[in-house]
């Protein structure tokens, strides 16, 4: 409870006049879990511990689930060897690197503290595993308790696999469209909400037995370059990067952050030594982060295989630079037994000095026994699978995105539609492939036009599509193949763009994005302008049901984009209209609702009906809805969700009995009552007896039909004149059927 008041308290405090205090003015040292605890095995291991050992704790070396068995022996050699700290675990599978961990851990004198790149969970790295949204779709989403539950969830997935520290969460401001490195990975441009999202983060995880690490610091938002491959630079002075930048960090450090990564970055404002990245810089690792900040948790470096540092050192030079810069860790060294190496001279050298070594070591070791490895714990390989893919965690991925859903733009109020009438209404899909998920999804509410155009189409195959279209009331448009990178214009063609804009000017156009929200800002032509922030089939479906006001949107863009600035969207209101789901969303059995097949299939083969359509519907939400069989016994027409019922008898079942269920539930009713306990008026009368079941169960004894239609006939059994008229005349306004008009 104390996080959530905190985090009020003190966004009321940055809406405040003079709210940014310089990052360098605070003097407060930070909070840090496992920091501020005193461990018996700590003090234990550090009296024993030679200088070797305590070097190899602070190497970190990459572990993949899907190599050879040579590449096993190779990190079983370094373990036994060198004696290596831990290892941060790349590409693979679950199982694979469940019994990895537990053999790699078997044979470490001291236990391995293991970490994975899980911004968005597990699957980031292994198949297998469900994946959640990338941050830039939390970015969207305006309930922060969903992105705390989301680093629960991805806490409880890494303890399941023997992890103990995830390199997330990136908290970056994302302030540059041409980054082509950060980009959906962050929360977004807005310093306040990349912080509370982080926040989040950092406590859902943390809470939940996982060691958060923000990334990258000082801030790798604004950079036009990928540190995989060069050393990108931050221009800025260090007013701006206190008040921008470095403001997430701060934050995060204040509330208990228990480590961050450095990246490797040119920042000259803080180290103007050519070619000297961040990384490897003691004025940023020792002065502006231990000593300006105060922080006391784990500092890991960025992968030292990075062209940003590893073309500037030699190896070993590499790892000597970037621990006496500050890093505790030091992650992806390419040659490690030559980095601890030159680590050893160094020591002998006096350049690393004993008080350095163990200030770093016993912060590790504190992490380790915080995380509980002192206990030797063992991976259980058994359900793993299905314990890392629980349905709550399929739940609370389909949350973030139907609340991520943003309305760019709407120039007027038909969307979210109320109410379809007699609008004539169409779907492009604009891709390379055929259809597009969200056009049958519209389908559930309307019976719209279909159409498909190709992502490259030319200019007259462009042309032609918008004379097709400019007949409709609305055409839907749905983008998707968008991609991550701004020199592609985001995957916006030519043709998409020059089709919404000339059928914009037509007829009122919807477009539907399906990826980056950077894409919005060339599509700013269309009437309505949605954002969804993926592309897979329920993204897809939640977008089409928002535009029939199925739900609410209240997503805001996380980045500004065009002529649109970040934090803009619109928020509908909730229309009551039915929308499609799981049955979990409404705490419905699924087993149970799998009989409804068995049942349909009795029904067909006992020839009780040819076919049927079943759907149920729980708190707005339907949970299922399928056909069976076909109109006829012929078996030629199949029945289709399209299909169209004569219905009967449907008050009886639709508001009766499901009154009498809800009256039963609470008490009210008794149907071993009769009928005049509940309607006294009808005491006297041959109805007040009967008793309330037998009258539900059509077993009353009343008579079952009585057609009431044959007093408006002659004797003959035509049609009576004083009743019926063959065409539509002031009094007779009642159609019963063609050419038959009943009097009012």
């Amino acid at each position: 409870m104390f996080r959530w008041i905190f985090i009020v308290g003190f966004t009321v405090g940055w809406a405040a006049p003079g709210g940014d205090m310089p990052l360098h003015m605070q003097t407060e040292a930070p909070y840090v879990p496992f920091y501020d605890r005193n461990y018996a095995w700590v003090d234990s291991l550090m009296e024993q511990m030679t200088v070797e050992e305590k070097i190899g704790q602070l190497f970190m070396a990459a572990a993949y689930s899907n190599k050879d068995a040579a590449h096993e022996q190779a990190i079983s050699k370094l373990i036994r060897e060198q004696k290596i700290g831990g290892l941060i675990f790349m590409q693979g599978g679950p199982v694979r690197q469940a019994r990895l961990t537990n053999n790699y851990q078997s044979i470490a004198s001291v236990p391995l503290l293991i970490a994975m790149d899980a911004e968005w969970g597990p699957a980031m790295r292994l198949d297998s595993v469900i994946s959640f949204q990338r941050q830039l779709t939390w970015g969207a989403v305006q309930n922060d308790s969903l992105i705390y539950q989301t680093g629960k969830a991805i806490a409880e997935q890494l303890r399941r696999l023997g992890v103990q520290v995830n390199f997330a969460p990136v908290v970056d401001i994302n302030n540059n469209p041409k980054n082509p490195v950060i980009g959906d990975r962050s929360f977004g441009e807005d310093k306040y909400n990349v912080t509370l999202k982080g926040l989040a983060y950092m406590n859902g995880l943390q809470e939940n037995g996982i060691i958060a690490c923000a990334k990258h610091f000082p801030g790798h938002g604004d950079t036009d370059a990928d540190s995989h491959k060069t050393l990108p630079v931050i221009a800025h002075n260090r007013n701006r990067l206190d008040t921008l930048e470095l403001f997430p960090f701060s934050v995060m450090m204040q509330q208990g952050l228990g480590s961050v990564m450095l990246a490797h970055l040119f920042i000259p404002s803080l180290d103007n030594t050519p070619g000297q990245a961040s990384s490897m810089s003691p004025a940023v690792g020792r002065t502006m982060l231990r000593d300006s900040l105060g922080f006391r948790g784990l500092v890991f470096s960025d992968a030292l295989n990075m062209k940003g540092v590893a073309d500037h050192y030699a190896s070993g030079e590499l790892e000597v630079q970037a621990f006496l810069a500050g890093n505790d860790v030091l992650l992806f060294s390419e040659n490690i037994p030559k980095a601890i190496a030159a680590m050893r001279q160094a020591y002998a050298d006096g350049r690393i000095t004993e008080q350095r070594l163990d200030e770093s070591v016993v912060r590790i070791l504190k992490a380790k026994a915080y995380t509980g490895l002192q206990n030797a714990p063992k991976v259980k390989v058994q359900n793993i699978q299905f314990n890392l893919n629980k349905t709550e965690y399929k739940q609370l991925k389909r949350r973030i995105t139907e609340q991520s859903i943003t309305l760019v733009q709407a120039t007027d109020s038909m969307i979210p539609m109320a109410t379809v009438g007699n609008k004539k209404i169409a779907t492009l899909a604009i891709s390379d492939g055929s259809s597009m998920p969200f056009q049958s999804a519209v389908n559930n509410y309307t019976e719209a036009a279909s159409f498909r155009m190709n992502r490259n189409a030319d200019a007259a195959t462009v042309n032609k599509t918008v004379a097709q279209l400019q007949e409709y009331d609305l055409v839907i448009v749905g983008l998707e193949g968008l991609k991550r990178s701004a020199s592609s214009n985001f995957g916006v063609t030519s043709a998409a763009r020059n089709l919404v804009s000339s059928l914009s000017e037509k007829t009122k156009t919807a477009v539907l994005v399906f990826g980056t929200p950077y894409a919005a800002g060339l599509l700013s032509d269309a009437t309505y302008l949605v954002v969804a922030y993926d592309d897979d089939t329920y993204t897809q479906q939640v977008a089409a049901e928002s535009v029939f006001g199925g739900r609410p949107m209240s997503g805001k863009l996380p980045v500004g984009s065009g002529k649109f600035p970040v934090n803009t969207g619109v928020e509908t209101a909730d229309l009551q209209k039915l929308h499609w789901g799981i049955p979990e969303d409404v705490a419905m059995n699924p087993v149970l609702l799998q009989r409804i097949d068995s049942v349909a299939a009795s029904c067909i083969s006992t020839r009780s009906a040819p076919g049927l359509t079943v759907l149920v519907a729980r708190k707005g939400t339907v949970v299922w809805d399928k056909t069976y069989g076909t109109h006829k016994y012929d078996g030629k027409t199949a029945v289709e969700s399209k299909s169209i019922y004569d219905l009967a008898s449907v008050t009886k079942v639709a508001a009766t009995t499901t009154a009498l269920m809800r009256l039963y539930d609470e008490g009210k009713f008794d149907p071993s009552k009769k009928v005049q306990d509940y309607l006294p008026e009808t005491k006297g009368t041959v109805i007040g007896p009967l008793v309330m079941q037998d009258v539900l169960t059509h077993q009353s004894g009343l008579t079952a039909w009585i057609p009431f239609y044959k007093s408006t006939l002659l004797s003959d059994g035509t049609r009576d004149p004083r009743y019926y008229n063959q065409s539509q005349i002031p009094g007779y306004e009642i159609q019963v059927a063609d050419q038959v008009w009943l009097r009012n």
